[in-house]
């Protein structure tokens, strides 16, 4: 049984080298606002209801070319195109380096690393009547070079405000150690479904025909598990509608052989490769 077309990418949760570097960034930069804040830990937000990232302030040590554990980005939905223009000239405005700009036919999105080198995506999405498809009406993917110039023409009379209400985390991409393992694990297991794959290197799956929620690759070697001493991704969480797909996820998790923690409001697993996910009710 697939997992519930209402399924989506929750919360993010990052451990950090300098929790005021990391918030200066997130908010400044890019536009989220603090929802809460603690010692060592603050919580942000686009609309100041939902937290959307959890930062945490850690004390291992970061390596200066380190990528985050199991994380290849954590991709940030803006809710349309003038949304992703504003974010693009606020990054160009404070002269932050982007590592890339690509249409992907069904989205748009600018590409950058966090001050901890956590690889964050800007995207907006087309109208799903437009992406595109092949002849057996499977959706398909490409990388072109991001129009920028017509982009940056959204904004022109435009001020930014910060992220917009209705940002969201759209997908998260992770580094993997094998796909074949992964597949039996966030299809089998979770019951996501097959979108694309790019050779046998990358596996694009969604719930819902959505075009990815879970991106998973082998193009750079997996970190080594965060076991509460290093920095980068902790955790991150999907979110199911209700408590039967709740129930349904965790039946197929144990059918799987998954480890399972129960914890007060959702169920914790690591994938094959150590990755840590929370599964939640929305």
């Amino acid at each position: 049984m697939n997992i519930h077309p209402d399924t989506a990418i929750g919360a993010v949760h990052l451990v950090v080298k300098d929790l005021e570097r990391s918030i200066h960034f997130y908010v400044d930069y890019l536009g989220f606002e603090i929802l809460e804040k603690k010692k060592h830990i603050v919580s942000l937000s686009a609309d100041g209801q939902k937290p959307l990232i959890w930062l945490e302030e850690g004390n291992g040590k970061l390596s200066e070319n380190k990528v985050s554990d199991g994380l290849y980005h954590l991709a940030i939905l803006v809710p349309d195109r003038t949304s992703l223009s504003l974010a693009l000239r606020r990054l160009l405005e404070k002269n932050y380096p982007l590592q890339g700009a690509s249409d992907h036919g069904f989205s748009e999105a600018l590409y950058l690393q966090d001050p901890d080198n956590n690889g964050i995506e800007i995207y907006a999405d087309r109208p799903r009547d437009n992406w595109p498809k092949d002849t057996s009406g499977n959706i398909t993917a490409a990388t072109y070079p991001l129009d920028a110039e017509g982009l940056l023409k959204e904004s022109e009379s435009k001020t930014w405000n910060g992220l917009p209400s209705g940002t969201t985390i759209g997908h998260i991409h992770l580094h993997v150690g094998e796909l074949s393992a992964a597949e039996h694990f966030y299809v089998d297991g979770l019951g996501f479904d097959k979108m694309f794959e790019m050779g046998r290197s990358a596996l694009f799956l969604s719930a819902g025909g959505y075009h990815h929620h879970i991106a998973l690759n082998t193009w750079t070697k997996a970190m080594d598990v965060m076991e509460g001493s290093g920095y980068g991704l902790k955790y991150y969480t999907i979110e199911v509608p209700d408590e039967e797909t709740y129930n349904h996820v965790l039946e197929n998790l144990q059918n799987t052989g998954a480890s399972v923690e129960m914890l007060a409001d959702s169920v914790q697993v690591k994938d094959p490769f150590g990755i840590t996910m929370k599964i939640a009710i929305a």
